[in-house]
């Protein structure tokens, strides 16, 4: 009887996570607009990133395990401001300008309003597209506008009509998290801002190949 009795108290004390048994990258899919990643370092720091909805969120801090709880910490300081900028410019003639949007890791941005003034007046406008460029009939202006959701605003007043922007971050409402308390249910952390919203709240552990 005491055999069993210490067979199974070992079996419950092997079964209970540990920091080593949860280091690694954790992923959450809800849908194209909804979904994070969880990335626990062996340094005990980690980095909680994704989208929900129109919002992009990305913070970074501290970990720990207490019983069958993962606590998250944010770091004092998460606000990532960065500023859009100028990569490229050069004026071509023709009858076009030519706008190409990327993010601050180089991709494409479909979907970017663009607006170009003159004398306080809108003289044209157009969307960015899967290649993120835009094309606006060139016409005299004075001011071209790039701004999108969390994305610092740009404003060019130059002359060149063939431009390559590069949007920086911009987090007016910087996402942090504090003494969170995450459910460990087996190789899956469930998100407690999703409280019985099952498979929305999950995030699986990815496994290397």
């Amino acid at each position: 009887m005491k055999k069993w009795i210490a067979i199974l108290l070992l079996g419950l004390i092997s079964c209970k996570p540990t920091e080593n048994t949860l280091i690694g990258k954790y992923e959450r899919y809800w849908d194209f607009e909804n979904y994070s990643s969880l990335q626990l370092n062996p340094d005990n720091s980690f980095v909680l990133k994704g989208q929900e909805g129109l919002i992009w969120m990305k913070t970074a801090g501290t970990w720990r395990v207490e019983d069958k709880y993962l606590y998250l910490n944010s770091y004092p300081a998460t606000t990532l401001n960065q500023p859009s900028t100028v990569v490229s410019e050069e004026f071509v003639k023709g009858d076009s300008i030519l706008i190409t949007v990327v993010d601050d890791e180089n991709n494409f941005l479909p979907g970017v309003p663009i607006l170009t003034y003159r004398a306080g007046d809108t003289v044209g406008a157009d969307y960015t597209k899967a290649d993120g460029r835009a094309v606006i009939v060139n016409q005299p202006f004075d001011s071209i506008t790039v701004s999108y959701i969390s994305f610092s605003p740009f404003t060019y007043t130059g002359e060149s009509n063939q431009l390559e922007i590069k949007m920086g971050k911009d987090e007016i409402a910087p996402f942090r998290i504090e003494n969170e308390k995450w459910l460990i249910r087996g190789s899956s952390i469930l998100d407690p801002r999703f409280e019985g919203e099952q498979r929305k709240n999950k995030y699986k552990k990815k496994t290397s190949r």
